[in-house]
């Protein structure tokens, strides 16, 4: 299974956004390669996690409104806990540019909550693309960290702020919600 290519859909398919399709496609993945394991991630409760997530979210936007920042970006880390960070960046650069250094520079940062449900999961497997099957669960535990941001910016919509996300050093970011895309 091609990771980078596997990616790229990933965003083809947001932009679509039919995110009960999304949602199947993945764990649907995951089935192939690990039915246990695809059972788990599909039936992980992630209120409390969305919750959390809805007040750093919050933080965020309000501080890019305030300061006019253009995008607001999630970014978690799959080898460090699943640990996240809102980045409020006063620049942005639309994917067709092929440019997303943008991203690595903020202007402010607000912490995430973690998730360790799915650091457990990602680190009892093998790494990210070493197999077919780490790669399938890794990309349904990604899916699912998408549409639990998803139902966050849906809760409060960013207006003209554009809201990416992705994992620590993934290039290029998803874009959640641009003009036109997603939520916007």
């Amino acid at each position: 299974m091609d990771v980078f290519r596997e990616l790229e859909l990933m965003q083809e398919r947001i932009n679509q956004g039919d995110w009960n399709a999304f949602a199947a496609h993945y764990i649907s993945l995951a089935d192939a390669a690990d039915p246990s394991v695809a059972r788990r991630i599909a039936t992980i409760e992630m209120e409390y996690y969305e919750d959390r997530l809805f007040s750093a979210y919050c933080e965020a936007l309000k501080e890019a409104r305030r300061t006019a920042a253009k995008a607001v970006y999630f970014e978690y880390d799959l080898d460090n806990g699943w640990h996240a960070w809102f980045f409020v960046c006063p620049e942005y650069r639309r994917l067709e540019e092929q440019d997303d250094d943008w991203a690595c520079s903020w202007a402010s940062d607000h912490q995430a909550p973690s998730n360790p449900e799915f650091a457990e999961i990602y680190g009892a497997t093998e790494k990210f693309c070493e197999t077919d099957r780490a790669t399938a669960i890794t990309l349904a535990l990604i899916a699912r960290t998408i549409i639990s941001l998803n139902s966050v910016v849906e809760r409060e919509r960013p207006g003209e702020i554009v809201v990416c996300i992705g994992f620590h050093d993934q290039d290029p970011v998803h874009r959640l919600s641009q003009p036109n895309i997603g939520v916007s």
